[in-house]
């Protein structure tokens, strides 16, 4: 017998006066999500703000191979005030493409990251030698992080779309 999903006002989890739960993809994000994204969001915002704020500082983080050291530092400024706002800002697929912004961003900013640690007299006076080397499994701690907001919430059991076997309207009772 073909079982359909059930229907407005047909909810199998509400009772009577109880509101209907919202329509898969219209309902917010868990809160522990949605705290977690904000905290990200205002992380990037603020580490871009500070590209700006202190240029000189990032400037010398970056490989002496890489052309163009002020434009660099700019655009990975901008990009991380971008992505940091575009976190907060209330649209889930816009969360879910900024995260994988920051996993790309990250991406792009590790070299910089074994070039401190290859170069620990350069930098002492931003960390000890350990904690340069430290930076680089931080950076996958931060990709994990961010990889967390690339997928699509989770609906709670009480929100199914489709029924399991044996629940739901019957097709001849339609």
């Amino acid at each position: 017998m073909l079982k359909l999903p059930v229907g407005p006002g047909q909810n199998r989890h509400a009772g009577p006066g109880q509101p209907e739960p919202e329509p898969l993809g219209m309902g917010a994000a868990p809160v522990g999500t949605s705290i977690s994204r904000w905290a990200m969001g205002l992380f990037y915002s603020l580490a871009g703000l500070n590209h700006f704020w202190h240029p000189a500082f990032y400037e010398a983080l970056i490989p002496p191979g890489l052309p163009w050291a002020e434009g660099l530092n700019l655009l990975s400024g901008v990009a991380e005030v971008g992505l940091g706002v575009a976190l907060c800002w209330p649209n889930g697929v816009l969360n879910r493409w900024a995260a994988w912004g920051v996993m790309l961003l990250l991406l792009a900013v590790y070299p910089a990251n074994i070039y401190m640690a290859l170069n620990p007299n350069r930098f002492l006076a931003l960390a000890p030698a350990w904690g340069l080397w430290l930076r680089l499994p931080l950076q996958l701690v931060l990709w994990a992080w961010a990889w967390q907001h690339t997928r699509r919430p989770r609906l709670p059991s009480s929100l199914e779309v489709w029924p399991q076997q044996g629940r739901g309207v019957d097709a001849h009772t339609c």
